[in-house]
């Protein structure tokens, strides 16, 4: 799985050189990134679902919960980045402003509530169709799966 993921991963940093089907034209790149980004998905699924010995109903609904939190991850990711972006160029400028400052502080600490209301939405939806134990598990592969990106991205495991 992890060759997998290597491909995966290095695929979406890949300059996009990929023809659009049968137009002739480069592929957009943000539809390659979501695309390769579902292929990943629904390898982790399959792993999952075959883990947690799901049956059909509880995989289509794992596979909706996932697909949800994937779009709302997406936005938040968007959005941290920006802010992180800007949270650099005012403290490298002298001249920024304390309320600048107070500013970004209080978007960061809006955006890191969304990412915990998004987990807790999660895990209500999850209690809906797993056992605890199936809960468990799942929480266990999904933190791996995770650290391995990471790690293949070159940032290596959270500490």
């Amino acid at each position: 799985m992890k060759k997998v993921m290597l491909v995966v991963l290095l695929a979406l940093a890949a300059p996009v050189a990929a023809v659009g089907q049968g137009q002739g034209q480069p592929e957009d790149r943000q539809e390659r990134r979501e695309r390769l980004e579902q292929q990943v998905r629904t390898r982790f699924l399959d792993m999952a679902s075959a883990r947690l010995e799901l049956t059909g109903d509880q995989r289509t609904r794992l596979a909706s919960v996932l697909d949800e939190g994937a779009r709302e991850r997406r936005e938040l990711a968007r959005e941290s980045m920006a802010l992180r972006r800007r949270l650099r160029a005012a403290a490298g400028d002298e001249a920024t402003p304390s309320s600048t400052f107070e500013e970004l502080l209080r978007r960061m600490e809006a955006l890191a509530q969304r990412e915990h209301a998004l987990q807790r939405r999660e895990q209500e939806r999850l209690a809906d169709f797993l056992s605890p134990r199936q809960r468990a598990l799942f929480l266990m592969l999904r933190m791996r799966f995770n650290e391995q990106v990471r790690e293949l991205r070159g940032r290596g495991p959270r500490g």
